[in-house]
């Protein structure tokens, strides 16, 4: 696994650990070495970058490194040649996977170690510095946005965090936010995106408990992505093969992926300036919770922040109780 060698070399050398639209937790996000989720303030500053397993470590659009910066791959096929077109600068190259990677580097980053401690010491302070200040604005945002209704996807996910133990497999296909998650384990939270669409994160889901059968597995969809999925048919399987999973749907109504993206690559455009983007919103108010009860499950529909924890504990009880 990645988290461990990775971990060891962020905490040793002082290096601040960006995960920006990860597949995987790869640092627990309470570690002071994380640096959080926008790579864009660390690549306009950065003197060297590495680059692991990521297609797209940021967007030239927004931000680019600096002329000297020296940037690193490291990745089973550094040069990606599965995507047509990729112009992201690539000073060295290494064929490795990450992990094996992070291991036969830190011998040798070891013997500079003594000669660059007074930097090591330096940027450790300003990194747990910055961690911090993210802390603080995490923590800012609950508190401002846990009674609020619409539930907010921060309450929601510090809510799973409270359900879940540290063995609990979570799937990511929806708002979920992994800085109020506490994943200090490899292999905890999947986040369904390797494919180039929604849909998939329910057959990620029955596959994790399908090879984890005395887990609990916490399967988080947005209202788009859980249509996507083809749900009646992910609840049969569920069914068929004994796999209790208690499921989340994230609903605001909204296409949030069509809505995001538009804006994100045409900030100043007609959509973004529209108060009702086309495609984005659903005009059927939708009882998903109700498609579950097709194969024998069990649904619920929570509209109140105040009713949430309740709920899931309920939920948990069935799921619990089906193992």
């Amino acid at each position: 696994g990645v988290m461990e060698p990775l971990v060891a070399i962020a905490e040793r050398f002082a290096i601040p650990v960006v995960e920006y639209r990860n597949r995987y937790v790869s640092m627990p996000p309470r570690h002071p070495m994380h640096a959080g989720y926008d790579p864009n303030p660390y690549v306009e500053d950065a003197d060297v970058i590495v680059v692991f397993d990521t297609a797209v470590p940021w967007l030239p659009s927004q931000v680019r490194p600096p002329e000297d910066c020296k940037v690193i791959h490291i990745a089973a096929d550094p040069m990606y040649t599965m995507v047509p077109v990729r112009g992201f600068p690539a000073h060295l190259s290494l064929t490795s996977t990450a992990d094996i990677a992070f291991r036969m580097m830190l011998p040798v980053m070891a013997e500079y170690e003594k000669a660059a401690a007074a930097k090591i010491a330096a940027r450790r302070d300003k990194i747990t510095a910055r961690h911090e200040e993210l802390e603080e604005a995490w923590a800012s945002k609950l508190a401002k946005e846990k009674d609020q209704s619409p539930i907010s996807p921060a309450f929601i996910s510090h809510c799973l965090n409270n359900l879940r133990d540290p063995d609990t497999i979570m799937v990511k296909e929806s708002p979920l936010m992994g800085q109020y998650v506490d994943i200090d384990r490899p292999g905890t939270m999947l986040n369904a995106g390797a494919a180039s669409g929604l849909g998939h994160g329910m057959g990620v889901a029955l596959g994790a408990q399908l090879a984890a059968p005395d887990k609990l597995v916490i399967g988080t969809e947005g209202d788009g992505a859980y249509m996507f999925n083809v749900p009646i048919s992910a609840h049969y399987v569920a069914a068929e093969q004994n796999l209790p999973i208690l499921w989340v749907v994230f609903n605001n109504q909204h296409w949030q992926a069509v809505h995001r993206s538009t804006v994100g690559l045409n900030p100043d455009g007609y959509a973004a300036k529209s108060n009702r983007q086309p495609l984005t919103h659903f005009s059927v108010e939708q009882h998903y919770e109700k498609a579950v009860e097709v194969s024998g499950g069990v649904g619920f529909r929570v509209t109140e922040p105040g009713d949430l924890m309740a709920t899931l504990d309920k939920a948990l009880n069935v799921v619990t109780g089906e193992k």
